[in-house]
C-alpha cells in the first residue's frame, strides 16, 4: 500500500477536523504548519496530497509503526547478491 493511501486512510479515519489535528500534533507536524493546513471535508484523495508536504514517509514509518519496506528490500537484495557472488567464485 502507496503511503498516499495510508494518509487518506488516516484522514478518513480522524473523522473530524480537531480530531486529525490531534493526531497530527502526535506525528509531529509543527503547531505553525497546522495552522497554515486546513483540515477540510475535501475529498480525502485530495487531501491525502495536501497531507504529503506534512506528513513525511519517515514520520509515518516510525510513528505508525509502519515497516519501511524499501529499507527491507535492500537488505533483503543485499543478501542475494552476496549469496550469488559466493556461488559463483
Amino acid at each position: 500500500m502507496g503511503t498516499k493511501k495510508i494518509r487518506q486512510y488516516a484522514y478518513k479515519l480522524w473523522k473530524t477536523s480537531n480530531s486529525r489535528k490531534h493526531h497530527l500534533r502526535e506525528l509531529g507536524v509543527k503547531e505553525w504548519q497546522l495552522h497554515k493546513l486546513k483540515c477540510s471535508s475535501r475529498t480525502y484523495w485530495k487531501m491525502a496530497i495536501v497531507w504529503n508536504r506534512y506528513l513525511t514517509n519517515k514520520m509515518l514509518i516510525v510513528n505508525l509503526k509502519l515497516i519501511d519496506i524499501e529499507h527491507y528490500y535492500k537488505e533483503v537484495h543485499e543478501k542475494h547478491m552476496k549469496k550469488d557472488i559466493l556461488e559463483i567464485y
